[in-house]
């Protein structure tokens, strides 16, 4: 008998392989429904690394190769990932992580800071971002004012 990990559904929401009905494996299905329906829950969304982005899908699959096999990759959309990301990167110290260095690779880590500072109105979420971000970029004067809003939203 073969466990839960091995069990394929068909999946008709997703998009169509080769004509037929997308199969997917019954765990990865279950990781998208899960990332729908709880957006703030850490552990969700890193068990929804295991699933592919549309924009991922659309640039590397082999669509003739994919329809060959017997069950195929569960598609997320990229929205949903950048939500449920954002959604937890408060209280999930490796997402912030993520966030980060994926902004320093880019080298948009201070026009993101840059953007987040022109709002009139910030989060604690984003003002942590700035305190972060700015500590990082070692501009330790631009972060001490997001540093105290924290400091004064959460005391102790």
């Amino acid at each position: 008998m073969s466990g839960s990990g091995d069990v394929r559904v068909e999946v008709p929401e997703q998009p169509m392989v080769g004509g037929r009905v997308r199969m997917v494996l019954w765990a990865d299905w279950v990781r998208l429904k899960a990332l729908e329906r709880f957006p703030h829950s850490p552990t969700v969304v890193r068990e929804a690394q295991q699933l592919m982005a549309v924009s991922t899908w659309e640039k590397r699959t082999d669509l003739v190769q994919e329809a060959k096999r017997d069950h195929t990759v569960t598609l997320v959309p990229d929205s949903l990932l950048a939500e449920r990301r954002w959604a937890i990167l408060f209280v999930d110290a490796e997402q912030r992580e993520a966030y980060f260095v994926e902004a320093m690779r880019k080298g948009q880590l201070e026009g993101r800071l840059l953007s987040l500072e022109a709002k009139p109105d910030r989060t604690p979420v984003e003002d942590l971002i700035l305190f972060e971000g700015w500590s990082r970029l070692s501009r330790f004067e631009r972060a001490m004012a997001p540093g105290d809003r924290l400091s004064a939203s959460y005391p102790g």
